[in-house]
């Protein structure tokens, strides 16, 4: 009964009392993202109208909902820098795993040490599905204000984060690295959706969240400054990052067909294979293109709990992020720009000879196995010895071992660089009487002679098994690979009288070697065979 009347008595006063709405004319807004000069200005945007929906201190912007109107406005005002359009991207894969094998070969032999422990990959997508018994996820966060959460609603995002990381469990798939630090950062929605001011969001919380590897299985044809800002941002703080080249049927044979985020610089682009190591039909190339990696029918992790086979660039960029995994695990003292170098030196070339637009430097490898007994692979020195060993410029000994922290003698000092730089290494009579013709290093000995490398000493020997210092292998290196000579002294031990000064002093210019962290160089010490084999990795590089 009281219901009744208070509802009697609403409709009497509305009866009574009644109320015009007017219908306020719609006023255009858009998503943009701003860049200052200096600072961020919040308050000359909240005057124009606008609305802030993410900060990105470290690069001086903020995307913001402005009126249309007053975008010129504010475009003028002298602390912006740039007002660009938060364009939008999209997931870059089509749901339709023979792709591991071609990137860990080492699995089939039950070799594979490297399983990407301690690394810390963010997938940057829809989500990742939190309950995927295949799965295990460290952390999330979601800058999509409709999905608060970083579940994923997709699909894509969990099947992504599965080929990275799909856990060695007897069960499901098995990712490339199963042991890293799985991330979910949701930036694209249910539809697989987003903009552009999600992207930068959530790339500045990896790199506030101290995050080493960053997949961006997405793309859009256009790319701001602002996304170029944060992307370099992050690959200066050391982050790497890898983006899909995109999926297109029709495509024009130049460099502009990689999509962005991929295409900048300081993004490692990567492109789709079939079984067959042929370029998948869908898949974007041209001069930026870096690597490719199986992106045809592969099988994964996806919503629900669930598996599924997908297609598209989307599934050939995390196995080249799991694969950076797999690197960092192996080379944990080299730095971002060094590990994508010894990428795109050990990927199998597919294509033309070195890059190509098609191919990029070829079809990501995994980091090989250590060559020798005594070197476990994650040693200062263990990527040089690799180098040298894979381009048959040392052997080692023939129980297996390198001997890396051994004293290296002045004969396999020379044999080793005679190896790097083509010496005749043919045995012959040596103008030294302790170098007999049937020496191992005679040649090698008598050719660097000859060519004023090396020379004896005043009683007419050679001493080939006596240890050789660092001055005196420094001076092998200037020789052997025509150093200039520099009279800058750069280190408080290498005085200008000794005889080794500007050779010293041109490997350091030369960024050869870099001494000793007190500033000393010690001339006088011997030299390890992994030093050397480090500095002659440098130099033929």
């Amino acid at each position: 009964m009281k219901t009744s009347i208070l509802l009697i008595c609403s409709v009497l006063m509305m009866t009574l009392y009644p109320i015009k709405y007017t219908a306020f004319p719609l006023v255009p807004k858009t998503s943009v993202i701003i860049s200052f000069q200096d600072k961020i200005d919040t308050e000359i945007i909240e005057i124009n109208g606008g609305t802030i929906q993410f900060y990105y201190e470290s690069i001086s912007a903020v995307s913001a909902i402005m009126p249309e109107s007053n975008i010129p406005t504010l475009s003028a005002h002298p602390s912006i820098l740039k007002i660009e359009l938060d364009r939008s991207f999209k997931v870059d894969g089509q749901v339709s795993d023979w792709g591991l094998l071609k990137i860990k070969p080492s699995l089939a032999k039950n070799q594979s040490i490297y399983t990407g422990k301690g690394v810390k990959i963010a997938v940057l997508d829809t989500g990742i599905d939190k309950e995927h018994t295949d799965l295990k996820i460290k952390s999330g966060v979601s800058f999509i204000t409709s999905e608060p959460d970083f579940d994923d609603y997709n699909g894509h995002g969990t099947h992504v984060a599965g080929i990275i990381a799909a856990l060695n469990n007897n069960m499901g798939v098995l990712g490339v690295s199963p042991d890293a630090e799985l991330y979910a950062i949701k930036v694209l929605d249910q539809s697989g959706s987003g903009n552009e001011s999600s992207v930068i969001a959530g790339i500045q919380w990896a790199i506030d969240n101290d995050i080493d590897i960053v997949n961006l299985s997405l793309a859009s044809p256009q790319g701001s400054s602002a996304l170029k800002s944060i992307v370099d941002k992050a690959y200066n703080s050391g982050m790497l990052l890898v983006g899909a080249s995109g999926n297109s049927a029709n495509q024009v044979i130049d460099r502009y067909n990689v999509q962005y985020p991929a295409k900048f610089e300081s993004v490692i682009a990567v492109g789709a294979t079939d079984n067959n190591d042929q370029l998948a039909n869908f898949t974007m190339y041209g001069n930026s293109l870096e690597l490719v990696a199986p992106g045809v029918d592969i099988s994964s992790t996806y919503k629900d709990n669930t598996f599924a086979y997908s297609s598209g660039t989307s599934m050939a960029t995390p196995f080249v992020a799991g694969v950076l995994a797999l690197y960092k695990q192996a080379f944990p003292t080299k730095t971002n720009k060094e590990l994508r170098i010894m990428l795109q030196e050990r990927a199998l070339d597919l294509g033309d000879s070195g890059r190509d637009p098609y191919f990029g430097f070829g079809m990501v490898q995994e980091p090989k196995l250590p060559n020798f007994s005594d070197i476990q692979g994650n040693e200062w020195y263990a990527a040089d010895i690799q180098y040298l060993k894979d381009n048959k410029m040392i052997n080692g000994y023939p129980d297996g071992t390198f001997k890396p922290n051994e004293i290296i003698t002045r004969a396999e000092a020379l044999t080793m660089i005679g190896n790097a730089i083509n010496l005749d290494g043919t045995s012959r009579l040596t103008n030294f009487s302790d170098v007999p013709i049937n020496y191992y290093a005679a040649g090698y000995i008598q050719s660097a002679f000859e060519l004023r490398i090396a020379s004896g000493f005043p009683d007419g020997t050679f001493k080939p098994k006596s240890p050789i210092t660092r001055g005196d292998a420094a001076q092998f290196f200037v020789r052997s690979f025509n150093y200039p000579l520099v009279q800058e002294q750069y280190f408080k031990d290498v005085m200008p009288n000794y005889y080794g000064f500007s050779g010293i002093n041109g490997l350091r210019k030369a960024n050869i070697t870099a001494g000793y962290p007190d500033g000393t160089f010690r001339p006088f010490d011997n030299i390890t065979r992994a030093e050397l084999a480090v500095l002659l990795t440098r130099s033929v590089k």
